[in-house]
């Protein structure tokens, strides 16, 4: 995934996935349906990020991942969260990783 995303952005933006999981969630019909969660971070090591620039390139890798693996529909075309300094990422990475504060 994080190789796919790579080749989307433009140079100077780096990509990282510093979260994943697999869930387990019971359908309707009892069966359990396993789906792959990842947390996508765009790094910019050249000039500002922008919250546009950020949404533009997740489009993009939806169509691009969609064509390797099925995305679901009701998460496709959110908006990607506001910008944040990458230092306060690692607490946020913690604590939906682990459930630790």
């Amino acid at each position: 995934i994080e190789s796919i995303i790579q080749n989307i952005v433009p140079d100077g933006i780096r990509v990282e996935i510093p979260a994943r999981k697999i869930l387990s969630i019971p359908t309707e019909h009892g069966e359990d349906e396993c789906i792959a969660v990842f947390l996508v971070v765009y790094c910019s090591e050249k000039a500002p990020l922008t919250r546009d620039m950020a949404d533009e390139w997740r489009a993009n890798t939806e169509n691009e991942v969609s064509k390797y693996i099925p995305l679901r529909q009701n998460r496709k075309g959110r908006t990607v969260s506001r910008p944040f300094p990458y230092p306060a990422l690692h607490p946020e990475i913690k604590y939906h990783t682990t459930g630790e504060k």
